[in-house]
């Protein structure tokens, strides 16, 4: 796969490792599925994993979840620690972040992973971040966030810059 001029941000090693979004993974973080109101299940979560090597991009991820389905056996965290790991890269130069269009997952098999990884990796990582667009089940995600604190991993909303990255993703790899 050639690389676009305009993708310095998005720069990786090796597309082998580097999955792309669909368009409709965006809308689901935009919220433009139209089923998606505050508190209300939403009918597709997207779970886009990105692991850094001294900040740059070396592997990124991208799982859905749905009500029915609930994305099966796809377990984004332990998939990018195993590539850090495999790859030879010393952890404590690495950094996971996870970008959740809803928060959190239907699958309880990738919360699980989540929370395994923040507890186990959290503080030898850089930095092992947990971002959401949205939050459809408030009491599952401040127990899940308290769960995790004091281990080094971060749970929050989308800040500008995440999003920036997002539109930026969209932008430059988005298959459609």
């Amino acid at each position: 796969m050639a690389v676009p001029a305009k993708a310095a941000i998005l720069d990786p090693l090796f597309f082998d490792y580097y999955d792309l979004p669909s368009a409709s993974d965006i809308a689901a973080f935009r919220n433009d599925l139209g089923r998606g109101h505050p508190g209300r299940r939403p009918s597709q979560i997207v779970v886009i994993g990105v692991a850094k090597w001294f900040g740059r991009t070396v592997a990124q991820r991208i799982t859905r979840h749905t009500r029915d389905y609930r994305g099966g056996q796809q377990l984004v965290a332990i998939d990018l620690v195993m590539f850090l790991l495999t790859e030879g890269h010393a952890l404590e130069h690495c950094s996971i972040e996870i970008y959740a269009s809803h928060f959190p997952s239907f699958s309880k098999l990738c919360m699980d992973d989540l929370e395994t990884q923040a507890l186990d990796l959290g503080k030898t990582l850089q930095w092992f971040d947990v971002k959401y667009a949205r939050v459809w089940d408030r009491d599952s995600s401040d127990a899940f966030r308290t769960r995790v604190s004091g281990c080094g991993a971060n749970v929050a909303s989308m800040s500008g810059e995440d999003w920036k990255f997002l539109r930026a993703l969209e932008r430059e790899w988005v298959v459609t």
